[in-house]
């Protein structure tokens, strides 16, 4: 873009060109309402590009008028919690005591055990068994509904062959919710998830793992 400073000599009668003392040829705008605000004799600076002879205007400016200063530019990633440390963890924006880590050990722990979480539900996906009333997908055949079916619609009865009794809805949720402990801990048996994790953290990652399993038999 080029800038001109000068005053209007003549202006078009359609309202889209105009003149400017001491240059040769028009200066053509196709906005009407920029042009419309000065009058001939108006000094002003001229904003436009030139292609061949013909000078196309983007804009006009008062000469006698200086340009607002710009706003501030306002950082768009600023955490929503500002840190006293200076340190955030950029998923929840929890405060860090250093700059050492970017996610704190919740955010952490649970991003390094995502991946083994995905595993296993693409493996729940392609097992073939279904939900009996919502058609989701179950591990295995051992049970008919997945957990919110039998929650809204529990299964009276469950048969154990072994033994030749009942399980209540209750004892089906503890079993349930024991295998997906355990495939849980299937899952993370010798993962590097939990190199360097103390036992608290260890059980957290499996605790992790398992609701993440139990939530995924649940959905409708």
């Amino acid at each position: 873009m080029l800038e001109l400073k000068g005053t209007i000599q003549v202006k078009a009668g359609n309202g889209k060109g105009f003149m400017v003392t001491g240059q040769e040829g028009w200066f053509n705008c196709a906005d009407t309402s920029i042009l419309a605000k000065y009058e001939k004799g108006a000094e002003v600076v001229v904003v436009y590009e030139l292609n061949g002879k013909i000078k196309k205007v983007s804009n006009i400016l008062d000469a006698n008028i200086k340009e607002t200063a710009p706003a501030p530019e306002v950082k768009k990633d600023a955490p929503k919690n500002p840190s006293s440390t200076g340190y955030a963890c950029e998923k929840c924006g929890k405060e860090l005591k250093d700059g050492k880590f970017k996610k704190c050990y919740e955010c952490n722990i649970a991003a390094k055990a995502a991946p083994a979480v995905e595993e296993v539900k693409s493996e729940v996906a392609t097992t073939g068994f279904k939900c009996v009333d919502c058609g989701a997908a179950l591990k295995d055949d051992k049970y008919t509904k997945c957990w919110e079916c039998n929650k809204k619609n529990p299964v009276k009865k469950q048969w154990k062959p072994k033994s030749g009794g009942y399980d209540s809805p209750e004892k089906t949720a503890q079993i349930q919710k024991g295998n997906a402990l355990n495939a849980a801990a299937a899952v993370l048996c010798g993962s590097t998830v939990l190199d360097g994790l103390d036992p608290e953290g260890i059980a957290q990652v499996t605790r992790i793992v398992a609701d993440s399993l139990l939530d995924y038999l649940k959905q409708d």
